[in-house]
């Protein structure tokens, strides 16, 4: 074999290899596109998210909003019910927020006023997952583990909202539980309570 052709197919592999580690979405890396940037709002301020906690998510959330949008302030306390009723049932799922806000203070208060459970991606540091937002907000787009979308607030370019995609999670969420904690009517109950609202 010729030393050209067997030095032109290694360069090729280790190509593939190099853009096979920057590819930050290839199959089962949603966790890895946000490794090292997540934090929780607690004893009042920011601090760094147990990532721990992501190795059993088989479904994420991300919601992009802000607090400065007054429908996101309408439609985050819907989301932060649901997420506070199904999370201890379903460990499967989890919702990562990315902020829409002008500065990282603003932030910070928006995750303190709606009492936001759920992981934050650091300030402006939206990483490669920022390319599932939509052209508004609130946006919520629900991933799986892949980054396979599965529903997402914008279908076919047009506006759908919020609430669609988070009815969809909860559906996920009673089909594919593996216990026989809750039913589908629980989640039928809370998703009409909350459309009333």
């Amino acid at each position: 074999m010729n030393i050209i052709p067997q030095f032109q197919f290694r360069l090729f592999i280790a190509a593939s290899l190099i853009c096979g580690a920057v590819n930050p979405l290839r199959a089962g890396t949603v966790t890895d596109a946000v490794k090292g940037n997540l934090f929780v709002y607690q004893d009042k301020t920011l601090q760094s998210f147990d990532e721990t906690k992501l190795g059993g998510v088989k479904y994420f959330g991300l919601y992009y909003s802000a607090h400065w949008c007054p429908p996101c302030r309408a439609f985050t306390p819907k989301l932060v019910e649901f997420y506070n009723h199904q999370k201890k049932q379903h460990p499967e799922f989890e919702v990562i927020f990315f902020s829409n806000d002008k500065s990282q203070d603003d932030m910070i208060e928006y995750m303190k006023v709606m009492k936001m459970q759920w992981p934050a991606v650091g300030f402006q540091k939206d990483g490669p997952l920022i390319k599932y937002r939509g052209s508004g907000i609130p946006c919520l787009v629900i991933v799986d583990e892949n980054g396979t979308v599965l529903a997402d607030s914008f279908e076919g370019g047009n506006y759908v909202g919020p609430e669609k995609p988070m009815e969809k999670l909860g559906r996920l969420l009673v089909k594919n539980k593996q216990s026989s904690v809750g039913s589908s009517s629980d989640f039928d109950s809370l998703f009409k309570k909350n459309k009333a609202n």
